[in-house]
Order: structure tokens, then C-alpha cells, then sequence
């Protein structure tokens, strides 16, 4: 059974993982919107802890590394290349805060071994 930080929540997790990237994409269209860093990031620490095992950690952490990489690359796109950039940022900022919890936790096993 994979090891999550805080058990008994399995459905939630899930439900914030979709609001967290709902609201990533929702807020790429209405760039004034206030707080939208914050909630993201919330948002994000909350599916680190509540979403991602021990066995996921490496490949979670890769994912993130990879979607942040894009992020700055795909404006160049003609036509979908900025609001495809505001998306990706948005997608950085709620999985990054995730992954600072992931990492964080792969630090702390790490050490106590």
C-alpha cells in the first residue's frame, strides 16, 4: 500500500488536484485576479500531502521540473503561445508548491534512514 503523509482523505486530494488545475486555467484567461499565486500555491501543498506517495515522489518531482522547463518556452508559439504560457505558469506555481512538499518529504526519509 503506497504511503501517503496524512491517510483517511482519498477523495479530497483528488478534488483539489482538478480545482488546482481548473483554477490554473481559469485564471490564465482573467489575468487580474487577485491572490491567484497564493491560492495556487495553497492548493499545491495541500495535493503534495494529501496526493502523492512515496513511490510517486521521483516521478512527480520530474513531471514538475519538465512542465516548469516549458512553461518559459512555449510563448514563442504563434497564437496560442501566450495564453498556453499563462497556463503553464499558473500549472508551475500550484505544482511547484507541491513539489517543495514532496521534495521536503524525500529530504526527510532520505535523512532518517
Amino acid at each position: 500500500m503506497p504511503q501517503r503523509l496524512f491517510k483517511g482523505l482519498g477523495g479530497f486530494g483528488a478534488i483539489l488536484f482538478l480545482l488546482g488545475v481548473l483554477a490554473s486555467v481559469i485564471a490564465a484567461f482573467m489575468s487580474n485576479l487577485p491572490f491567484t499565486a497564493v491560492v495556487l500555491a495553497i492548493t499545491g501543498v495541500l495535493v503534495g500531502l494529501l496526493n502523492v506517495t512515496s513511490k510517486e515522489s521521483l516521478s512527480y518531482l520530474v513531471a514538475v521540473i519538465a512542465i516548469a522547463l516549458t512553461s518559459g518556452t512555449i510563448a514563442s508559439l504563434p497564437a496560442i503561445g501566450g495564453i498556453a504560457e499563462a497556463i503553464l505558469v499558473n500549472l508551475t506555481a500550484f505544482a511547484g508548491a507541491a513539489a517543495l512538499v514532496v521534495g521536503l518529504g524525500v529530504v526527510f526519509r532520505t535523512a532518517s534512514k
